[in-house]
C-alpha cells in the first residue's frame, strides 16, 4: 500500500511493516488504517480514530533509537486535532516507557505467541492429539503445497475458497484487518490445501524482518474441507521454514487468561475492566483461539494496551471495540 501524505510524500506502508513491524503491524496494510510520519523521523504509525481517539496497532515502526520519539512527534500531531492516543498490542518495552512518560494505564492484555520452526511440535507424547487431526486430514487426501508461480486461475481459486470461508463464519467476531490476498506481494508467501484438486485451506505469511522471520496473517479451512486441515498446513509450513534455518513464525496475540497486571487504574475501574475482560472472553470464545495455538507449544510475550490518561471512559471501550473492528 503507497499513501500520499499532505505533503505530497509517497511512503511504501508495506516496506515499513516488512522491515519493522511485528504481528500487529499487519493492520497497517488495511486501507481503513490511517498512516501518521514525522517529517523529521523515518517511520511511521499506524491507527484508526474513533470516539475522538486515535487507536494505534503496535509499536511505532521505526529504528529502535527514535521509537520514543516518533512517539512523541505522534502525540504532538494529536493534541493539535484534540484526540487521545491509546496504544493497543503494544511491546513490554514501549509499554514500560509509555506508563512512565505519559502517566497513564497500562493493561496487560495477552501474549504474542511465536515458536522456533526448528522445533517440531509433532514430536512427543503430548503431540499425539496434533498427530491424529494432521493424519486424518492426509487420509481424507488433503496436501499442502506453496504457491510460487503466477498463475491467475489458482488465485481465482484462493479467493473463491476465502469467501466461502467468510460466508461460513457466524457469531461476534474480532479482527484486525480485512483479508487481502495478493495485495503487498514482495513481503508474502502463501500455501495452500488441496483435495480432490480442489482449494480447501489458506495459509499466508507476512515477513518481519526485525526478527528474521514472519507472521501467520492469515489461517483458514473452507466449510467442507477435511478436519485437521489448518493443523496440517501450519505443520507443513513449520516443516519448509526448519529447512530453510528460519527461527522465528508468530501466530499474533492471544488473550490472557486475566487482565493481570492492571497499572495506574484505581481499584473500581480495575475491578470493572476485570469483569468486562471476562464477559469478552466468553462472547468471543477468545479462550479457543488460545487452546488452538497451544498446541504447536509456543512461547510468549507480553502485550498491552497503553491508555495516556489515567481514567478510561465509556467512550474508550466503544472506540477500542470499534478501532479493533468488533462485530457482535
Amino acid at each position: 500500500m503507497i499513501l500520499t501524505t499532505p505533503s505530497g510524500e509517497n511512503i511504501e506502508v508495506a516496506e515499513y511493516v516488512k522491515k519493522w513491524g511485528r504481528s500487529a503491524s499487519i493492520a497497517l496494510l488495511d486501507p481503513t488504517c490511517e498512516i501518521y510520519k514525522s517529517p523529521h523521523i523515518d517511520g511511521v504509525i499506524g491507527y484508526r480514530c474513533e470516539a475522538g481517539s486515535a487507536f494505534v496497532f503496535g509499536d511505532p515502526l521505526c529504528e529502535q533509537s527514535v521509537k520514543t520519539q516518533l512517539a512523541q512527534s505522534f502525540d504532538e500531531y494529536c493534541k493539535k486535532n484534540n484526540q487521545n492516543v491509546v496504544y493497543t498490542q503494544v511491546s513490554d518495552e514501549f509499554a514500560r516507557w509509555g506508563l512512565e512518560h505519559y502517566k497513564g494505564a497500562l493493561v496487560q492484555v495477552g501474549e504474542e505467541f511465536f515458536v522456533d520452526p526448528q522445533n517440531n511440535p509433532t514430536e512427543g507424547a503430548d503431540a499425539r492429539m496434533l498427530r491424529k487431526k494432521i493424519n486424518h486430514a492426509k487420509h481424507e487426501g488433503a496436501t499442502v503445497l506453496e504457491y510460487t508461480e503466477h498463475r491467475p486461475d489458482l488465485e481465482n481459486e484462493f479467493e473463491q475458497a476465502k469467501n466461502q470461508w467468510l460466508s461460513s463464519r457466524k457469531g461476534p467476531q474480532i479482527y484486525l484487518s480485512n483479508v487481502q490476498l495478493f495485495k503487498d506481494r514482495s513481503s508474502k508467501r502463501w500455501f495452500y490445501a488441496l483435495k480432490n484438486n480442489r482449494v480447501v485451506g489458506l495459509c499466508m505469511l507476512n515477513r518481519l524482518e526485525l526478527k528474521e522471520g514472519w507472521v501467520l496473517n492469515l489461517l483458514m479451512a473452507t466449510p467442507d474441507a477435511p478436519n485437521g486441515t489448518t493443523e496440517l498446513l501450519v505443520v507443513s509450513v513449520l516443516d519448509i521454514l526448519r529447512n530453510e534455518g528460519c527461527h522465528y513464525l508468530t501466530f499474533g496475540v492471544v488473550t490472557a487468561e486475566d487482565l493481570d497486571p492492571i497499572l495506574g487504574l484505581n481499584p473500581f475501574t480495575s475491578w470493572c475492566a476485570k469483569k468486562a475482560f471476562k464477559g469478552a472472553k466468553w462472547i468471543f470464545n477468545l479462550d479457543g483461539r488460545r487452546k488452538y495455538w497451544e498446541k504447536y507449544k509456543p512461547q510468549g510475550e507480553r502485550s498491552h494496551v497503553l491508555f495516556t490518561r489515567n481514567k478510561i471512559s465509556l467512550c474508550d471501550v466503544l472506540g477500542l471495540m470499534k478501532a479493533m473492528n468488533v462485530k457482535l
